[in-house]
């Protein structure tokens, strides 16, 4: 055989090789794609200048929401509902099995970024599934949230607002009983300020005052150093008035950051009473602003009536 006989059967097998490489991996992505199942939009909650946000699965989509997800695994797909109004918006997506982060695996491409632009009078729904190992024989809580305005920080904003995303507290129930494994320790604040039920419920700030019931707003900014470690005051009024105890979870940058060395904090509260403490967090190790975050779980243990979790005001981070 010559040498361009032996080039031309050395083509053809290689073109073979590629084309067979190319319809395979076709074949598998097209399938991959097709085994999402498709799902209309919900109806339109929102009106103007509004956004909605809320996660159902197929079995669920129609029912009325009671927070419940049952026999749930690691390949049950969820689904993300967005409606958006009045502007163009910049979310983020963040999940929370048993309260610490897990990733969320984006099924729709077009989403699987971590920040997401929704067009003013968008309806989507975004298919995920939880990346993480759930066993068949365990209840869970699984926490998620919306954030938006990501793309914006509170220093330059000053929106002064608690308005800035929606968190639900969802209870996946693979087992009968209502009870959750979870090593939740309730610590007691560092004291109890008798409360008026017309202050705030839930506050982090930089005011370390105890002598009074009255909340004061944090700062738009606060600066810090890189990895430096510094301290904020909670405090959490009548939030939740039937709790015995409150779940504290902080983010920076969207990211869950660790209190007091902990993934989150889990608080003692008494009804009229303002439970007051103070947490340690560490600031990033990079240079730039972050946005502080903080949201309040009632009775993490149990289910309890499905509502929309409490923020805390967002402020800025000023790392330097």
């Amino acid at each position: 055989m010559g040498v361009k006989e032996k080039n031309m059967v050395s083509f053809k097998s290689c073109f073979l090789f590629t084309l067979i490489l190319f319809i395979t991996f076709s074949g598998i992505s097209g399938k991959a794609e097709s085994e999402i199942p498709e799902i209309e939009t919900e109806p339109l909650y929102v009106s103007d200048n509004s956004f909605y946000f809320g996660v159902f699965t197929a079995e669920t989509k129609d029912e009325a929401k009671n927070g419940i997800f049952q026999n749930v695994t690691d390949e049950t797909v969820f689904y993300a509902s967005i409606q958006n109004s009045g502007k163009d918006r910049c979310i983020t997506l963040k999940g929370y099995l048993n309260y610490e982060s897990v990733p969320l695996q984006i099924l729709d491409p077009k989403y699987d970024q971590e920040k997401i632009s929704v067009k003013d009078g968008a309806n989507i729904v975004i298919p995920f599934k939880i990346d993480a190992e759930i066993s068949p024989s365990a209840n869970y809580k699984f926490l998620i949230s919306m954030f938006i305005g990501v793309d914006l920080h509170e220093s330059d904003t000053n929106f002064g607002t608690t308005m800035y995303g929606t968190s639900y507290d969802y209870f996946i129930q693979n087992q009968p009983a209502n009870i959750i494994d979870l090593d939740l320790i309730s610590e007691k604040p560092l004291h109890y300020i008798p409360f008026s039920p017309d202050r705030m419920a839930f506050m982090i700030n930089t005011d370390f005052s105890t002598d009074t019931d009255l909340i004061k707003v944090p700062p738009a900014e606060f600066t810090v150093k890189r990895g430096e470690e510094f301290s904020l005051a909670y405090r959490i009024g009548n939030a939740y008035p039937k709790a015995k105890s409150c779940l504290l979870l902080v983010t920076i940058g969207y990211q869950q950051t660790s209190i007091n060395n902990a993934d989150y904090l889990c608080i003692d509260t008494r009804d009229n009473y303002i439970s007051y403490g103070e947490i340690k967090l560490t600031a990033p190790d990079q240079e730039g602003k972050y946005e502080i975050c903080a949201l309040l779980v009632p009775d993490p243990k149990t289910p309890v009536p499905f509502v929309p979790l409490e923020y805390s005001r967002r402020f800025t981070l000023n790392v330097t």
